[in-house]
């Protein structure tokens, strides 16, 4: 039931196809721009604190843990603050396209509501085991952090303690340990 006042030729649809198209592709555009820059902000932010105060406590904070906040942890809380843009984004879009579904046809979203209940219900256990591998993997990938930068640190007093082969080996090993992790995942 299209009005009448609208033309109907096909030049015209096909205009409107055209243009509806490109005005998706700018907000899609825009909202991936955003919620990026979100969470660079939110890095840089968080990174300039942590050199901040890495300066400021001086010899009472660790290397091994501000390097690691630097990098690593600053960047999963970025990938987390991005992740949860998405999140933001997809529910709302999920809300007003199933309010409108459910106007035109209840019976359907209520049954493909359904569907996606028992499709997470045997997911379930493949999201539980991605979770603790991502936590496995941060806790391997501290090790390795943690034996790099000590190393470095207190390289003089390894090399004239004659450790150095011996820490190069734990480091291979927490490598390996972090390889066996990665290839146990899932995909």
């Amino acid at each position: 039931t299209v009005p009448d006042w609208v033309p109907k030729t096909t030049g015209f649809v096909m205009g409107g196809l055209i243009l509806a198209g490109f005005v998706r592709a700018l907000i899609q555009i825009l909202k991936i721009y955003f919620s990026r820059m979100c969470a660079q902000k939110f890095s840089q932010d968080m990174r300039g604190q942590i050199v901040k105060n890495a300066l400021q406590l001086g010899p009472r904070i660790s290397t091994s843990n501000a390097v690691s906040l630097f990098s690593d942890i600053v960047n999963r809380a970025g990938q987390t603050l991005l992740n949860s843009c998405s999140i933001l984004t997809a529910f709302v879009t999920a809300t007003v396209v199933i309010s409108m579904a459910f106007k035109e046809s209840p019976i359907v979203v209520v049954v493909g509501m359904l569907f996606t209940a028992i499709c997470y219900f045997f997911l379930r256990g493949l999201i539980k085991r991605f979770s603790m591998s991502g936590t496995e993997l941060s806790s391997h990938w501290q090790n390795v952090n943690l034996t790099l930068t000590q190393g470095i640190r207190n390289y003089f007093y390894l090399q004239l303690c004659g450790m150095v082969p011996k820490e190069i080996v734990r480091a291979e090993e927490s490598l390996e340990e972090l390889a066996g992790v990665l290839a146990e995942l899932p995909g």
